[in-house]
């Protein structure tokens, strides 16, 4: 449960100030981005704890705040296969894999 509240997005604050520099390189360059690694963060703890539509819907928001430049990260990708696998929606599944894996296309 605590770790579920701490993974909150809302606790994102806004970092549009240019003074402030992420500590690390690999750090949140924006709050839509920091946002979206809590939303990721939180998809996995629910995952975990087996609240499965709950998951999926946190990684469907995580899906919709990319980018269209940007290419969804391989293990968001992974986590969305695995919860609609388990859900039992091969369907789905396949539709992740035929959008997102196109080496596989015949």
């Amino acid at each position: 449960g605590q770790a579920v509240e701490m993974l909150s997005p809302e606790s994102v604050a806004d970092i549009v100030d240019p003074c402030i520099r992420p500590l690390r390189p690999w750090f949140p360059q924006s709050t839509n981005t920091a946002r979206a690694v809590l939303q990721y963060n939180l998809a996995v703890a629910l995952a975990l704890r087996g609240e499965l539509d709950k998951a999926g819907d946190m990684l469907k928001q995580v899906w919709k705040s990319k980018s269209p430049t940007c290419d969804v990260p391989i293990h968001v990708i992974a986590l969305a296969l695995y919860i609609e696998l388990l859900l039992g929606h091969t369907d789905i599944a396949r539709n992740i894999i035929k959008q997102n894996c196109p080496q596989l296309q015949r």
